[in-house]
């Protein structure tokens, strides 16, 4: 991507978890707003309110 002119070289998160900071990439929304504010675990019985939309869905 960098040959062809695009060239990502900083990065922001909005929590320093893994599950918040990737809840507010998938749906664009800070996650706090998404309503997760903690990290979620393979066992984890919760996750993403399927209410929530996200990018992928909205741009399909």
């Amino acid at each position: 991507m960098a040959a062809e002119g695009i060239k990502f070289t900083n990065f922001y998160v909005t929590s320093p978890v893994c599950s918040p900071s990737r809840t507010a990439r998938l749906t664009g929304r800070y996650q706090v707003r998404s309503g997760v504010t903690r990290v979620f675990f393979p066992n984890s019985l919760q996750g993403i309110d399927s209410t929530e939309y996200t990018m992928a869905e909205l741009f399909k």
